[in-house]
């Protein structure tokens, strides 16, 4: 009856064709590759912080009977696309939670001109989001706190783009000569000191961030999104159909 055409946008760091590598080409723009069908899961969006979802009417008769039923076909099928959605989103939230360990349930409490701190996991599930898209049928995915801020997704209080990192890492860093002498604590500094803030002495003596990479850290929260949409809407768009053509005096084999 309908498809999901799923459509997933960059925000990875690198161009696809470079992502084995790690090399290529820094995206700074948003981009979309569309998928109207679907063989099997997908492995990776290469890193994307966003995903779009549009509906297409494969048999556009049962749309018009629908309608003459006094059923509103679009509709219905777009608030299944809707819930099918937020149960995606639901479903990457908890996993990426479980990526924090015990450090899920851990809050830094606020430190000088800083507010409380959450570990970065938890932070990117909590900002998971879904949004209508003007003038389109589209709805789409995403960790901005608007709409419009989709495509640089989630950004920490130091300025790091933290959606990026979950999805698709960060290479190791030389700490900058001006660090300042005390910095707020990460959330697992502060379970093990207790500080919410503290010396920089250490950061100084080692030199260099150790990143944020490998199959342990990062998550394509966006790839596991996609996939439980792929996955679950079809059969959920059926029953709906179903439901309808009983409420009407039908009786449908789907």
């Amino acid at each position: 009856m309908v498809r999901a055409a799923q459509r997933y946008g960059a925000g990875g760091r690198f161009e696809p064709k470079f992502a084995k590598s790690g090399v290529g080409k820094y995206r700074k723009r948003a981009t979309t590759s569309g998928m109207l069908t679907r063989k099997g899961p997908r492995k990776t969006t290469h890193s994307s912080i966003q995903v779009q979802f549009r509906l297409d009417w494969d048999d556009h008769d049962l749309r018009v009977a629908l309608d003459r039923m006094g059923e509103d076909g679009d509709k219905l099928t777009k608030d299944v696309l809707r819930e099918t959605i937020q149960e995606a989103i639901e479903f990457a939230q908890e996993a990426l939670k479980r990526k924090a360990g015990p450090l899920a349930s851990r809050t830094v409490p606020p430190w000088e001109q800083f507010g409380s701190s959450q570990n970065i996991y938890v932070r990117v599930a909590d900002a998971l989001r879904q949004d209508d898209v003007p003038g389109q049928t589209a709805i789409r995915v995403h960790t901005g706190p608007t709409l419009a801020q989709a495509q640089q997704g989630l950004i920490g209080s130091r300025g790091g783009f933290l959606s990026q990192i979950v999805a698709g890492g960060h290479r190791p860093y030389r700490y900058p000569r001006w660090l300042p002498k005390k910095v707020r604590s990460s959330v697992s500094h502060y379970v093990k000191t207790g500080a919410a803030g503290d010396w920089t002495v250490g950061m100084m003596k080692a030199a260099t961030h150790p990143g944020f990479n490998g199959k342990r850290k990062i998550f394509d929260y966006m790839a596991a999104i996609e996939n439980q949409v792929a996955m679950k809407f079809r059969g959920k768009a059926k029953k709906v159909v179903r439901e309808a053509a009983d409420r009407n005096g039908f009786r449908v084999r789907l």
